[in-house]
């Protein structure tokens, strides 16, 4: 399932919006790697590390501006993360693409759509809401 952001209503912030927008790009980018049969390591890497470090980025806003959801929206982070860095190592060893397949096209483009539409959106009122103070 390649992940269309113009399926969900922007967020308050057009950073947010850019960054989202090169995530869905890695991901669709290694999904087609790997129903193409192209070499996907590379391109599930850069996935991994955009992911880790759009993050971090959240995650240093929200420690410095003191949200309140911080640990909510990092368990979020980390779980996410946790099913890309174990199915990488995964597809590293085995050679299998079964479980990187069923992680590309179901389960990212299903988390980040609730995690979106819940955490990212409370996070980029709150940040906007900041921003304009």
């Amino acid at each position: 399932m390649t992940l269309e952001l113009h399926d969900y209503p922007p967020l308050a912030l057009q950073q947010m919006n850019h960054e989202h927008e090169q995530l869905a790009v890695c991901l669709n980018q290694a999904e087609q790697a790997i129903l193409l049969g192209q070499p996907a390591l590379p391109r599930l890497r850069t996935l991994l590390e955009t992911c880790r470090s759009h993050f971090a980025q959240e995650e240093a806003d929200m420690e410095s501006l003191g949200f309140s959801g911080l640990a909510r929206h990092r368990h979020e982070h980390q779980q996410m993360l946790g099913w890309l860095e174990q199915a990488l190592v995964d597809y590293e060893r085995d050679g299998d693409v079964s479980p990187i397949v069923q992680l590309l096209i179901d389960d990212i483009p299903d988390w980040f759509g609730r995690h979106m539409q819940g955490a990212d959106r409370q996070l980029a009122q709150f940040l906007a809401g900041q921003l304009s103070n």
